[in-house]
């Protein structure tokens, strides 16, 4: 398994995942490499030679005006937009000849040698969300689970597995270009809407089905998980590995906190095999200093000065190009603190511009129709 790898993406605090994450992968992968990519400023809180990963740091990969990336992007955003600068990296450094991307919220649970003996045929693996019709699920508003899936990305962006094949390398190197933001203009808040369009575009992609992997909130719904001889089974097969997507390590009752946003109205209760794996992971959580790990502070959610940073100055900053364009530190920069500070008065200012743009464009278009009809 020497060419082989996995590889996720946190922040500080997040690195009790990170651990659990790479725990879970060697105690059926001893030979695997795990890499962590820290999505944030290294400090002297932490000890990476007494973990069970390798850390890359962001100097390590070297993307061009990254202060500034990391700045316009929130935490969710960032883990997306440095996935395939991570993938990328991995190959032209250590030329592995598979790399596994896992969420970092990610538990492996059984031996996953059939996932990596299946990018000897294939180039790019990404599993869906949902794998089965549905018939009778809804949730406590009425609607069908699927419009969901069908008004957002198909395929989960938790996983995906990659070789080391030009096809493989074309479709990290596009995912990369489409991640970046462009003229002052996000193209998506996350990545994996572009999932969708990989088994379109990209030969040898193989679209991962088997129930047993990437369980998790959304699908919890459609597959029939009991417990055989000790072990879960999931419509019949091992459970390879658990997507705790949202979960609240201080309340595993609740499954994940996106249970509550998407009105999906179960908890842990209703599925008893999985109350173990639950448990197991919390537990594994709490004994890595969850609750001290937890409250460490990222770089990039602060200014210089300790003021937090609020999305609409993120906002602001990649829409104006002025500002993006010009040689600056955003985590320094005077202006972009001013606008953190009298948030709300920029709305009011730029819902104003806006609204004068619209008038000023009607009544050119009003203007240039009474010209033509005289």
């Amino acid at each position: 398994m020497n060419d082989c790898a996995v590889v996720t993406i946190v922040q500080k605090n997040y690195f009790t995942f990170a651990e659990a994450l790479a725990k879970s992968v060697k105690r059926f992968h001893p030979g695997i490499r795990v890499y962590v990519l820290l999505a944030d400023r290294p400090d002297d809180r932490f000890d990476a030679k007494a973990k069970s990963f390798d850390v890359i740091t962001l100097d390590d990969v070297r993307i061009p005006h990254i202060e500034k990336y990391c700045f316009c992007y929130n935490a969710y955003q960032r883990v997306g937009f440095l996935k395939s600068f991570a993938l990328e990296y991995l190959f032209e450094k250590y030329h592995f000849k598979k790399i596994i991307y896992f969420d970092s919220d990610i538990y492996v649970k059984h031996d996953i040698s059939f996932i990596l003996d299946l990018l000897n045929d294939y180039s790019v693996i990404i599993t869906p969300h949902i794998i089965k019709p549905q018939r009778s699920f809804r949730d406590s508003k009425g609607r069908v689970v699927e419009e969901s899936i069908v008004a957002g990305p198909v395929f989960n962006a938790g996983i995906l597995g990659l070789s080391n094949t030009d096809e493989g390398l074309n479709a990290v190197r596009w995912l990369k270009e489409r991640t970046i933001p462009f003229k002052g203009k996000k193209l998506f808040d996350i990545e994996q809407t572009w999932f969708n369009l990989l088994p379109l575009i990209f030969k040898n992609v193989y679209i991962l089905k088997n129930p047993g992997c990437n369980l998790a909130y959304w699908n919890l719904h459609e597959r029939d998980i009991r417990t055989k001889n000790s072990a879960v089974q999931v419509d019949g097969e091992p459970l390879y590995f658990f997507h705790f997507s949202g979960v609240t390590i201080n309340d595993i009752g609740s499954i994940s906190k996106c249970i509550r946003l998407y009105n999906l109205g179960y908890r842990l209760d209703m599925f008893p095999a999985l109350i173990p794996v639950f448990e197991e992971y919390r537990d594994l959580h709490l004994s890595l200093g969850f609750h001290d790990v937890i409250k460490w502070p990222c770089a990039f959610d602060r200014f210089d000065t300790g003021e937090p940073i609020k999305n609409h100055v993120r906002e602001y900053f990649l829409a104006n190009e002025k500002l993006w364009n010009a040689s600056l530190d955003p985590f320094v920069s005077r202006r972009l603190k001013l606008v953190n500070r009298f948030c709300f008065l920029f709305i009011v200012l730029d819902l104003v511009r806006r609204y004068c743009t619209l008038v000023r464009s009607f009544l050119k278009r009003s203007l240039s129709t009474a010209n033509w009809s005289s």
